[in-house]
Parts: C-alpha cells; structure tokens; sequence
C-alpha cells in the first residue's frame, strides 16, 4: 500500500503544493488532472522518491520511503517525459522548424488555436511546465 500524508512541496520558494494525500491499495490507480504547471510531474516525482517533499510522509506498507529508499525505488517505476525541442527556442520557433521538416506548416494556425498556444507562442521552451 501506498500512502501519502500531507506532502508539502515548495520550489524555489513557491508553493506546488500543500497538504496532500491519498492512499493507494494494490491493484489500485490514481488519475492526477490539472492545469500545465500545477504540480502533476512534481508530485509524481516526490512519491517516486526522485523528489524531497517540505513535509509530510510517504509510506510504502506503513514505513516510511526515506528509511529504505533504495529498496524502494525497486520496487516502483518512473518513466519522465523528454521532448524534442529545443530549450531556447521559442515556441513559434520550434513549431514552425518541425512543421518545415514535416511539410504541416499549413496546419500550424489551426494547431495554435485547437491547443490555445497564443499566449506562450514567444516564450523560450525553457521556461515552460513539462506539461506544455
């Protein structure tokens, strides 16, 4: 079983999130939904160790993860995200790069609108959630 006891995470002095819990049995599954920056990958990475929360506890079978984290850890997997992009580039750059190799620049409006890209299209990738 796995239970999580009122995780607080701060980043960079900036609270991802307070207070959080929830316990899962075997065979169980936890869907997490929410707004690109909201905490997701970082809440994730904390339960799978990667990740120290600011307080709270995170049990594995009623112990705790920070007594036996290597064994742990065999126990459990976390697949990351990568992209592709490049990370100073922005937004606009990189769309239009892979929908040049890819021969879609026709499309690029229509994706802009359907994903409402507007407001970061000149961001550099860097500075964007994993989420976006």
């Amino acid at each position: 079983m796995l239970t999580v006891n009122s995780i607080t995470h701060y980043k960079n002095q900036q609270l991802i999130f307070k207070d959080l819990g929830f316990s899962l049995g075997l065979g169980s599954a936890l869907i997490l939904s929410g707004n690109n920056g909201s905490g997701k990958t970082t809440l994730l990475k904390t339960v799978a160790g990667l990740c120290r929360q600011d307080s709270g506890e995170i049990l594995w079978n009623n112990e705790n993860i920070k007594n036996f984290l290597p064994e742990f850890s065999a126990d459990i997997n976390y697949i990351g995200h990568k992209n592709f992009l490049k990370p100073k580039l922005t937004v606009w750059q990189n769309l239009s790069f892979y929908a040049q190799i890819s021969d879609t620049e026709i499309l690029l409006p229509s994706v802009i609108k359907y994903f409402a890209l507007e407001e970061i299209l000149e961001k550099p990738v860097h500075q964007l959630s994993s989420g976006w």
